[in-house]
């Protein structure tokens, strides 16, 4: 049985040590480039997308949240149709650093698949791909009692 859990554990690990350093000159943890990320291509999304899109509890986009508000990456609105609810933005700040979060995770990526061919790297993605659709899937059956139509990656 391959130890699936154990290897994407160390690898998030690993990647978490490298963004909290990298990321620091910009303002940002290693976890909170995902929310931008995500806020970024669907702004005026609410924290219950983000809570079944990235699979991660409600007090943790919470606090993830107000950082970055804080910080000056979003922004939120009132929900006009449920006035409970916010809706999230990012701002201009957020915008001007994707490219450079995004040229860091490509720095990271090119040095862990450095001993892979270019079919390798295509084939490790594509498995990749298949399991977090399966894990996703899921854990949202078990969770949520509910599938992913479409799962989007952040």
């Amino acid at each position: 049985m391959v130890n699936i859990s154990k290897y994407a554990s160390y690898l998030e690990r690993c990647s978490l040590q490298y963004r909290n350093k990298e990321f620091k000159d910009l303002g940002l943890s290693g976890n909170h480039h995902m929310f931008i990320f995500y806020i970024s291509r669907n702004p005026g999304c609410n924290q219950d997308s983000l809570v079944s899109k990235l699979h991660i509890n409600k007090s943790n986009i919470a606090r993830s949240i107000k950082v970055l508000m804080d910080d000056g990456f979003i922004y939120r609105e009132v929900d006009e149709n449920d006035k409970r609810a916010y809706k999230l933005f990012p701002t201009p700040k957020a915008l001007e650093i994707l490219p450079e979060i995004r040229k860091r995770i490509r720095v990271f990526n090119e040095h862990v698949l450095v001993d892979l061919s270019e079919e390798e790297q295509e084939l490790l993605d594509s498995v990749l791909y298949k399991v977090a659709i399966n894990a996703s899937q899921y854990v949202n059956q078990l969770y949520d009692g509910k599938e992913d139509e479409e799962w989007k990656q952040y």
